[in-house]
């Protein structure tokens, strides 16, 4: 089984409350294309990278394979993508909900809510 999870941070988030997937999905697909919004901010990439590797490194079962693979058991993959405008966790194989919710919980002090393109929700921080 296969899911994405994206993160950004919009300049000003009050703008962009949870409730308006449409333009959520647009801006996920224009990022995905490398078509960086003027309303999207920043990201420190190397900081993410670090903090994501740090939850996965104490996460039973996750070891760190090449680049921006990370391996459970054999059986599962988690590959990270950050870029300076978002971040896309790719979960494949044999993962779980509190996988994801770890890579969620990462993300929050980054002030970038998980949009999930397979339900189109935007969720809160």
């Amino acid at each position: 089984m296969s899911h994405d999870l994206y993160f950004w941070s919009y300049i000003d988030e009050g703008t962009y409350p949870p409730g308006k997937e449409e333009e959520f999905a647009q801006h996920c697909v224009a990022l995905a294309d490398g078509s960086p919004r003027k309303e999207i901010a920043l990201l420190p990439v190397e900081q993410m990278k670090a903090k994501v590797a740090e939850a996965l490194e104490a996460a039973p079962d996750w070891t760190h394979d090449e680049g921006p693979f990370w391996l459970k058991g054999g059986a599962g993959v988690i590959e990270v993508y950050v870029s300076e405008f978002y971040a896309r966790l790719s979960l494949r194989g044999a993962w779980d909900g509190d996988d994801a919710n770890r890579l969620n919980d990462v993300m929050k002090p980054f002030a970038c809510p998980l949009f999930d393109p397979q339900t189109g929700e935007r969720f809160a921080l």
